[in-house]
């Protein structure tokens, strides 16, 4: 910092030795002597500005340089886009699976899960736009002050670019959070055409849902519908086609148990006294209903006055009626269920062991029926609901030369590379080469 400027206008140079490199290349300079095999004496040229190998015959070592860090920067956008593919696919893909695997998540929220962690990664792009510029424009304003000091022509200039330079980044950065947005969608769009191309061609066998070659799924149908159709996978078919349909089956047989039981004559006891005690409920309101209704007249002198009196007192009654057979039918369902309910319980040992008898007797009967059914057409009609050919054709018609996570992130590692590109003689940021790389 003892080394200032003496001008402060346009041929002002900035604050540092005359025959010392900038601050973009001191840093490349330490870490090609660190990285490489090159001797010190070489990696010095890298110091002194403008500086040329004298023997013609030999390579410049500055371009030798620069072509170990043109290769270094391959490598790093290479290795940038590779961790932006995972962050953006399968770490969505991956999340989603190991919380269903652990049973945190249920199979028919996958699609919704991965819609809201992409949603978080938006916004977190969003948010990381802003502090890089929150903290990349302060350092870069900075260093024009730390560079050319009094040199105000040359520090407001270098100022100007730091702004200009971070507010296009900041616009670039949220239009790139929006295409990632599109990204997602378009991922979520193919992941459902995948997947109806499975569930349509291939519901019952999902092991060949992770395959892409015809062969080896065709291989794993084989290997599936022979081990579903020996003597354990038929029983193990047809024991959960009676699991399917046993709570359509158990009311039948409740009602059969029922009817063989103590229960039905205690019920029948009950029910007599239950229907009478409804009867005499409807008949006594039913009959004050109708004093009311004539009182209702009587009071309101409907035979001399308007005729709408009359119909009041009519709908009235109606009203009054509606609400008795509510009333009396409401009581008499619960007189039933308590009279149930009481014989069941005097009788419920014998009524359990019916219905667990004839239970057990009718999935037998159900179970040897289906394995007789399903053992001779178990293969064909195994082989014949998954077709290979078909989800094959599927999948490959969604099939595209472009991953779009990929393209993105490639996208993105331009805006980030452009944007933080310097001038290599001041040190100042290059606005040109930041609004040409992304119109």
């Amino acid at each position: 910092k003892s080394h200032l400027g003496t001008n402060t206008g346009s041929s002002a140079t900035p604050l540092a030795h005359p025959r010392t490199m900038t601050p973009v290349l001191l840093p490349a300079a330490l870490l090609v002597v660190a990285t490489t095999n090159l001797q010190p004496a070489v990696a010095t040229l890298l110091l002194r500005r403008g500086q040329v190998t004298e023997d013609p015959g030999e390579e410049d070592p500055v371009k030798e340089i620069h072509k170990k860090w043109d290769k270094m920067d391959d490598f790093v956008e290479i290795m940038f886009t590779i961790a932006c593919k995972w962050k953006h696919g399968n770490d969505v893909n991956g999340l989603a699976a190991s919380k269903l695997k652990s049973g945190k998540l249920k199979s028919g929220k996958v699609t919704a899960f991965k819609a809201k962690t992409q949603a978080r990664n938006v916004q977190h792009l969003k948010a990381a736009c802003g502090n890089i510029v929150a903290s990349g424009k302060k350092k870069c304003r900075q260093g024009c002050a730390d560079r050319w000091g009094v040199a105000m022509v040359k520090r407001n200039d270098c100022d100007k670019k730091c702004v200009k330079v971070y507010d296009h980044f900041e616009s670039e950065c949220h239009t790139k959070a929006d295409n990632l947005e599109k990204v997602y969608a378009m991922k979520l769009d193919r992941s459902a055409a995948r997947k109806q191309c499975h569930e349509g061609n291939c519901p019952n066998i999902p092991t060949t849902w992770m395959m892409t070659k015809d062969e080896d799924m065709t291989s794993e149908v084989e290997k599936q519908c022979k081990s579903q159709c020996d003597e354990k996978g038929i029983k193990a078919q047809c024991e959960r086609a009676w699991v399917a349909q046993v709570d359509f089956v158990l009311p039948s047989i409740t009602s059969a148990c029922f009817a063989k039981s103590k229960v039905k004559d205690c019920y029948e006891e009950k029910k007599a006294p239950a229907k009478e005690a409804e009867t005499k409920c409807s008949n006594d309101g039913k009959k004050e209903c109708a004093t009311q209704h004539k009182t209702c007249n009587t009071k309101g002198k409907t035979d001399a006055t308007f005729k709408d009196a009359k119909a009041m007192c009519d709908s009235r009654k109606k009203m009054c009626e509606e609400q008795v057979t509510k009333h009396c039918l409401a009581d008499y369902q619960t007189a039933l269920d308590d009279a149930e309910a009481t014989c069941e319980k005097a009788d419920s040992k014998d009524l359990s062991a019916c219905k667990e008898k004839t239970l057990k007797e009718e999935r037998e009967k159900q179970n040897e029926e289906c394995e007789k059914l399903q053992g001779p057409k178990c293969k064909k009609k195994c082989e014949g609901d998954c077709n290979v050919s078909a989800m094959s054709k599927c999948l490959k018609n969604l099939e595209s030369e472009n991953d779009e996570a990929e393209m993105f992130c490639k996208d993105f590692w331009n805006l980030l590379h452009g944007s933080s590109e310097l001038d290599p003689v001041t040190g100042d940021p290059i606005v040109l080469l930041t609004s040409k790389q992304h119109q």
